[in-house]
This record gives C-alpha cells, sequence and structure tokens, in this order.
C-alpha cells in the first residue's frame, strides 16, 4: 500500500459497497425494456435493495421517473357544454347564499374494462418523452363518489 498511495493509512470509504458495473447494466436493460416500471417492481426482479436501483437509475445513469400526461378526448360537441357549464357556474356565483350550498367531494373511476388509472405512474429516461395517451371520456366504468356539506 505504501508503494501504492505513499501511506500506510487506510483510505476514507462510505461503508457503502459500491455497485458493480455488471448490476448498473442490468439496470440499464431492464428500464430501457421496461421504462414503466417502479424502483419496487425493479428491486423484486433484480433482487437487490430498492434504494440501490433508484441511486444508479438517478445518480448514475441520469435518469429521471417522469409522469405520464393524460389528456381526455374532447369531441366537437364538447365544447358548447363546457361553455355553456362555465356560464352557468359564473351566474351562480353572484348569489350570496351559493357558500351554503357549497359541497365538497372525491370520486374515483373503477374501468369495468381492466384499464388502470396511470395517475401515480412514472417512465424512467433520461429526457422527458413526449408521448400522450388520449383515452376515451365514455368507456365502461364504475364511480364511486363521496361528499360533505359545508352546510350546518
Amino acid at each position: 500500500m505504501f508503494e501504492e498511495t505513499g501511506c500506510l493509512c487506510r483510505g476514507k470509504t462510505s461503508g457503502r459497497q459500491r455497485v458493480s458495473a455488471g448490476n448498473v447494466e442490468r439496470i440499464r436493460r431492464t428500464y430501457e425494456r421496461s421504462p414503466r416500471k417502479s424502483t419496487y417492481e425493479g428491486s423484486r426482479e433484480l433482487q437487490m435493495p430498492q434504494k440501490t436501483v433508484w441511486r444508479v437509475l438517478r445518480k448514475m445513469l441520469k435518469m429521471k421517473p417522469y409522469v405520464i400526461q393524460l389528456m381526455q378526448q374532447l369531441k366537437q360537441e364538447d365544447y358548447g357544454k363546457r361553455m355553456n357549464y362555465a356560464t352557468f357556474m359564473q351566474e351562480s356565483m353572484e348569489d350570496e347564499t351559493m357558500a351554503d350550498r357549497l359541497i365538497f367531494s372525491d370520486e374515483s373511476t373503477f374501468h369495468i374494462s381492466g384499464k388502470v388509472n396511470r395517475y401515480n405512474s412514472r417512465i424512467w429516461g433520461t429526457e422527458k418523452p413526449s408521448t400522450v395517451i388520449k383515452h376515451e371520456c365514455d368507456s365502461a366504468k364504475v364511480n364511486v363518489f363521496c361528499a360533505i356539506s359545508s352546510h350546518k
């Protein structure tokens, strides 16, 4: 060691083992093949810690998790409906009792076809994908709705 470094001291280490070039390559191939795979799915498939997969993707491969952009496909008749609704809501806000009739709500949609909502999905890549997923708004589905009234 003295001949190589000029010192008998050990070099400082982080205590963490470095990821081998082979494992970095395995992770790269996995995410090139399936860029929508989560780091948890990748860690199970590759049998390595999730944090290691994340670090390699972000730090070594310079990849980022991009959000899939979902857009509702609008038909020609939808534009008039949107304008009518906006006009109705603007006129309704002039009523001073509107606040007493407000309802806070949320809903979730379950598609009967088995289509999965990709709201929380990510695409791993080195640059932002230009892919836009368009979907029909009238596919068969079930909505679950919950509402809380502000009226006492």
